[in-house]
This record gives structure tokens, sequence and C-alpha cells, in this order.
């Protein structure tokens, strides 16, 4: 994990406001994007494991959003004051991708670093998309369709999947997205481009005039 964070810190400027640590050993590291949003690093990845360990979507009201998915079948976890100190459910989806649900709570470690912990030449300020390798996109997108609510567009290699909000965000299904990728809005004036972090992940910078890719 030393290697990822020193990658994301020198090739993108990703300050590190908390971390978790068991054992003296970092477990967790949380790189900011912004205030509302954070990539997390985990070690002890296994060979073949798939790079992005989930998604983690923001709510105003977690209880309904549990009500909404036990009324559509699903069983998501009760909503628990996790260690960072917000609310937190989750489900999985069909291929095994672990969706969570955050309400962020007054006091917690993301809030309480509101306002600080970027910097001001960080090359990336948020995140767009995060897409999952998949082997049945179709289905899966019918899931995230009927289940949770979201609106589902189909394009060449997989689903996109547009979450409900202001942001403009979404979540791709692909056939070949290898490792996972995560697409994140570059500062004014970085041009759109693509790199790959230590692990494998593709990272796919947005200028300006970045779009949603129609896939390839």
């Amino acid at each position: 994990m030393a290697v990822s964070r020193s990658y994301y810190g020198r090739t993108f400027g990703l300050l590190e406001p908390f971390e978790f640590r068991d054992r003296a050993i970092t477990s967790v590291a949380f790189l900011k994007l912004n205030d509302r949003q954070f990539i997390e690093l985990y070690p002890g990845f296994k060979p073949g494991q798939a790079r992005i360990a989930h998604v983690c979507l923001e709510t105003g009201d977690i209880d309904t959003v549990v009500h909404t998915l036990t009324a559509a079948g699903l069983a998501p976890t009760a909503p628990n004051r996790a260690r960072a100190g917000n609310l937190l459910s989750s489900v999985h989806d069909p291929e095994d991708n672990l969706v969570e649900f955050l309400e962020y709570l007054p006091g917690s470690l993301h809030s309480n670093a509101v306002g600080g912990g970027m910097s001001e030449d960080r090359l990336a300020t948020a995140i767009r998309y995060v897409v999952f390798a998949s082997t049945r996109p179709g289905a899966t997108g019918e899931f995230y369709r009927r289940k949770l609510g979201f609106a589902v567009e189909p394009f060449e290699s997989g689903v996109r999947i547009w979450i409900p909000g202001p942001g403009k965000e979404w979540i791709e299904l692909r056939g070949n997205a290898g490792a996972g990728c995560i697409g994140l809005a570059a500062r004014n004036g970085t041009p759109t481009e693509r790199r790959t972090d230590p692990n494998g992940v593709t990272l796919e910078l947005l200028g300006p005039a970045g779009k949603p890719r129609s896939g390839n």
C-alpha cells in the first residue's frame, strides 16, 4: 500500500487528512479529493482479486434508503455508526460488488476535515464515475434499475448507471474493465488523459470537456 500512497500523493497531489491504524500498521488510507469524496486505499489484496473494493454513495437520510431497499426485496445491513463516525449501510449487487450508502454525521472524521486536508495544486478534484469489471453487465444493470431505482444506459461494452442527484455521477459495468477504473474530474486546463496506478486500476482524467465514454 505504501507504493500506492506515494503514487497518489506524488502524481495527483492528494493528501491524507486521516487514516485507520491497527497494530501500528495503516489499515485504511483516506485520500481526499473534496469535502464529500475520498479514495480509500487498503492493503492485502490477493492475486486476481478485484482492485476496486466498493463504491460508496452519499445520502442525507440513510433510514429512508434502507427502508426503500428492504421494500424492493433486498437485505441491506442495518445502519450502524462506522469507525469514522458516519452512518453506513450496504448491499451487494448480483456480481458481488459492494455498494455502500453513507450519511455523514457531525463530529465524524470526514466532517471534522471539511475545508482542510486538500492541496490547492492537486491534479484531480472529484470522482465522476467508477467502473466495475462485469461478465453480465446487462443483467446486473437491471438490478440497479429495478431494485435501486437508478437510470441505466446501455453502451457497446457495458452499461452506465446514473446515480440520482445533482452531481452527474455514474457507475459503469464493463466487460473489458480489467482491474477496474476511476474517472476523475481534473483541474481546469488539464487535458483528458488516462493513467494506471500501481495496482493496475485505470485512472481516466477528464478535463472541462470530458464526457461519458461511448464504450470501447
